[in-house]
Order: C-alpha cells, then sequence, then structure tokens
C-alpha cells in the first residue's frame, strides 16, 4: 500500500484527463470577455499611477512569441485603480513563475501550452486569513501575438478562498490548456485541456477547505481523506445500488484507501463504506 507522499510524487508525472474544449458545454463564443475591456489610455494611467509598475515598465523587457512566461492579475493595480492589469513573470522551465522577476505588463495575454500552477502554502494562509493575497498562483506559457486574443472558450478561474486548483465553471479542478487568454479575473481556455484526475491533483497545505472537483465530479475531499464524499452509490448486503450522500472518508497511516466490494467502513480503516456498507461503483 502506498503512502500518500509517494502517491504526490508519482503524480507530478502523471497525465490528467484530456478533453476538447470545443466540445464541451462550457464553451462559449464571445465577441468580448465576460469583465470589461479598458481602453490602453485607461490601462497606461493605471499603470503609470503605481510606483512598482513605472519601475517594471522602465526595464522595456519584450517578450517574442514563444517566449515562456507566467501571467497573473495584479492586484495592487487593480485595488488602487479599478483596471485589470496582468504581470509578466519571467519564465521558469518548471512549476509557477509567480515568485520570478516581474519584467512587463498587459491587459489581455494569450498563451499556447499554458499551466496552471498554485503555491499550497501562500494558499493556505491566504483562505485562512494568516497573509494578504500575494503573488502565489500563475498561469504559465509561451506567449502569443499581443495583438490578436480570442475570449471563445471554457471560462476558468481561481479563488484562493474557495478552492486551492484553477477551477471551470462546474468546479472541476484544471491542470492544463493548450490554449489559453487571460483577462481580468478569467482565463478563456481553447484546444485540449487537461483537467487533473486523482493521481495528478495537488494536496493543499493545511486545512482550509477547497470545494475543487474533479472532472469525473468527486470531491477533493473524497480522494483526499477529508471530509465526506459528497455522493456515492453502494451495494447493500443483496447487491442492490443505493445512492447516499454524505460519506465520511477516513484516512490512516498516510495511505489512501479502498475497502473492497461488499466490506463496510470501520474506525480503524480507510473511506469508502457508507451507510448500510458496500463498496463504491
Amino acid at each position: 500500500m502506498k503512502t500518500l507522499k509517494q502517491f504526490m510524487n508519482e503524480a507530478k508525472n502523471v497525465t490528467g484527463k484530456i478533453v476538447n474544449a470545443e466540445e464541451s458545454p462550457l464553451y462559449k463564443e464571445r465577441d468580448k470577455p465576460e469583465e470589461k475591456l479598458s481602453s490602453p489610455e485607461e490601462v497606461s494611467s493605471a499603470l503609470n499611477s503605481d510606483a512598482t509598475s513605472k519601475r517594471i515598465m522602465a526595464k522595456n523587457i519584450q517578450h517574442p512569441v514563444g517566449t515562456r512566461v507566467g501571467a497573473r492579475l495584479n492586484l495592487n493595480v487593480l485595488k488602487n485603480t479599478g483596471v485589470p492589469v496582468l504581470t509578466l513573470h519571467k519564465g521558469s522551465k518548471t512549476g509557477g513563475s509567480y515568485g520570478g522577476e516581474a519584467q512587463a505588463y498587459h491587459h489581455v495575454v494569450t498563451l499556447h501550452n499554458a499551466e496552471f500552477n498554485v503555491n499550497q502554502t501562500a494558499r493556505e494562509n491566504i483562505a485562512t486569513g494568516k497573509e494578504n493575497k500575494s503573488a502565489m498562483a500563475s498561469v504559465d506559457g509561451e506567449i502569443q501575438d499581443p495583438s490578436k486574443h480570442s475570449f471563445d472558450g471554457v471560462v476558468a478561474r481561481f479563488n484562493p478562498k474557495r478552492q486551492h486548483v484553477f477551477v471551470d465553471e462546474n468546479g472541476r479542478a484544471i491542470k492544463s490548456a493548450e490554449h489559453v487568454t487571460l483577462h481580468g479575473n478569467r482565463a478563456y481556455l481553447r484546444g485540449k485541456i487537461e483537467y487533473h484526475t486523482a493521481e495528478t491533483m495537488p494536496h493543499p497545505t493545511g486545512d482550509a477547505p477547497s470545494d475543487a472537483k474533479l472532472h469525473e465530479q468527486t470531491t477533493y475531499e473524497a480522494i483526499f481523506g477529508s471530509k465526506f464524499i459528497s455522493e456515492l452509490t453502494v451495494r447493500d448486503a443483496s447487491g442492490k445500488k443505493i445512492p447516499v450522500k454524505n460519506v465520511p472518508i477516513r484516512m490512516a497511516d498516510g495511505s489512501i484507501r479502498r475497502l473492497p466490494p461488499g466490506k463496510s467502513g470501520s474506525s480503524g480503516g480507510g473511506g469508502g463504506g457508507g451507510s448500510g456498507g458496500g463498496g463504491c461503483d
């Protein structure tokens, strides 16, 4: 039986659930983003009102098409001016670039081969109120032509108070996407979308709740043994299927356990058993 640590180490190289955005019921065609587009003059005025932004713009760093960058919403500029601006960080080869050098700003950014990254320790501290919001999440990918953007796609968002990963409008956890356009608090996903599975879902730090789900609609807590499975089908002694809700899930000795069909849960074992006993289907 694998420990949770072994499980998570293996998850780093496992592929998630791949779906085509254009085939998703969440896919929409749009002439404009869901949040108001600001004019170039409004964006320039907002950035020039912030001392840090002016210092970074003075670097005059350009990003040719194909350059790997990390993009995140600049919360300070948004809070002070109401204008959503994205900070571009120097891209890292792996993982999130949110902690890297801030190099430039864009109102809208389109990335290719994008990954959605969150610093789980920082997210935990923000979710529990120990820290204010900070640079702790980014969408990392290859920057595309800054004059060409599409707002078609499946919308993804991230709220550290509610989720520990980026999610779509159904709350399903997203790992990566082939094409992503970013504006404000929204990401518009096109092409292939990779959703997290039980093998790839990051494990949050601490006890802050997360309502992120897997693509199969199983709650995160059901996978990692916290709280409850929201919905489950079990079989009674006669083999009849019975739908149940809010089934307690347990973890023991740092291991993730599944009960075989026909076995009920006990105070010392792992999850899967529900009222009346029975295995997961």
